[in-house]
């Protein structure tokens, strides 16, 4: 019998990590079994108007098959967030957050986390030699961002597509604090992320020797796809091929097709 996902669990399994002046939320789990990640660690670092929920689903597939999850939760994105990817990695690696060391750290980031997972990972040139793979998921910084009515558009239809009620609560729940947390300046981060490039920081990434590849969805209304392949090409980072389903496939295709997703992460992350 398939093991059903659990939010109540997912949100008890919540902690915090003291971050400079500030903390920084973390929903930790896994793995089920060692069948395929040997129990190493996947950081999951959040984008835009999201919270550890977005990844609930796709941290419970990943458990599946045998990875520890760390889902991050970037309350107040300024400058300072890459910072907090960078703590919470060290954390990690260091075993200050749960006990356990762990040196073949993997690292998905979407949208916004893209970006300040990537100018972290430059400037912390002691947490990058510690990472194993690196997986972009729909990343902002190589092009392709839309500007305020491509969020709308994206949160709408994407809100009409959540798997149940209850997900949909979740969403706007992290939407509404993540709002009230940026000031409700949401046009000045979409607007950020329309205009920053980490091309060639992700380049300075890869010459070093850190495996990255990326996701990239068709009908992702935020970020259209044919300028982020093109970006991300320029990068020097393989997009991953992903399954189309017959119905929408947007920039949360980890909350939708979170089985789908990681078979395509894990098989990859593994050969990296």
């Amino acid at each position: 019998m398939a093991e059903t996902f659990n939010w109540q669990e997912y949100y008890q399994s919540h902690r915090t990590l003291k971050v400079g002046e500030r903390t920084v939320r973390c929903a930790l789990g896994g793995p089920n079994d060692d069948s395929d990640g040997n129990g190493r660690t996947v950081l999951l670092v959040p984008g835009l108007t999201s919270g550890t929920s977005i990844f609930g689903r796709f941290a419970h597939e990943l458990h599946k098959r045998g990875y520890k999850t760390v889902a991050m939760s970037h309350d107040r994105v300024d400058q300072d967030c890459s910072t907090d990817v960078m703590e919470v990695a060290e954390s990690i690696i260091t075993g200050e957050l749960d006990g356990d060391t762990d040196t073949h750290l993997s690292i998905a980031a979407h949208l916004l986390g893209a970006i300040l997972t990537v100018r972290g990972l430059t400037e912390r040139p002691d947490i990058e030699e510690y990472i194993h793979t690196l997986i972009l998921a729909a990343p902002a910084g190589f092009g392709g961002v839309q500007f305020l009515r491509g969020t709308v558009e994206s949160i709408l239809f994407e809100l009409s597509h959540r798997p149940s009620t209850e997900e949909i609560r979740h969403t706007v729940r992290d939407a509404i604090r993540y709002s009230i947390a940026a000031n409700i300046r949401l046009r000045d981060r979409i607007n950020e992320a329309r205009h920053t490039s980490v091309i060639p920081q992700t380049r300075e990434l890869l010459e070093k020797g850190l495996p990255i590849m990326a996701l990239a969805y068709p009908n992702d209304r935020l970020i259209h796809h044919d300028p982020l392949v093109e970006g991300l090409t320029q990068a020097g980072v393989p997009v991953i091929k992903t399954v189309q389903p017959p119905i929408y496939l947007g920039r949360n295709a980890h909350l939708y097709y979170p089985e789908t997703v990681v078979t395509n992460q894990a098989a990859n992350s593994t050969a990296a």
